[in-house]
């Protein structure tokens, strides 16, 4: 699902006059599908996944944990804020969340959709844009 970057980009591109941004955390702990280094990872997604030449127009953090004892912080608060019947996240591909402005979250999805999918995230995140609430 790495193709997820590309439309990450566009997300970033098409929402930005409303303050919105993605936030990326790389994680090993599914597949092992982020192998490498912090320092090896923006060069992975330049020249390997998705490649030519990509660069991520939005933060991308540290490489970390989202489950287990050693998760990330942001990990910890966004799970005990909706635990969805499950203590762990079981995919950072296809698990979101939408998170005001203020740290707030707003809904968590769990979902397989690509996001500019009729029904995916792009229309969760312009409904919560323009309407303050996502039509589920």
């Amino acid at each position: 699902l790495t193709h997820q970057y590309l439309e990450l980009n566009a997300l970033v591109d098409e929402f930005r006059d409303y303050n919105f941004t993605v936030l990326g955390f790389p994680v090993n702990q599914f597949g092992h599908q982020e192998p490498g280094a912090n320092k090896e990872i923006l060069s992975g997604l330049r020249e390997v996944r998705p490649g030519r030449g990509y660069v991520p127009n939005f933060d991308l953090f540290e490489k970390g944990d989202v489950n287990g004892f050693n998760q990330q912080p942001v990990w910890k608060y966004l799970k005990h804020w909706n635990p969805f019947n499950s203590n762990d996240i079981r995919w950072t591909f296809k698990e979101r969340f939408i998170v005001d402005a203020t740290g707030t979250p707003y809904i968590r999805i769990n979902d397989y959709t690509d996001i500019y999918t009729h029904g995916g995230l792009r229309d969760d995140i312009y409904n919560f844009l323009h309407y303050g609430h996502i039509s589920l």
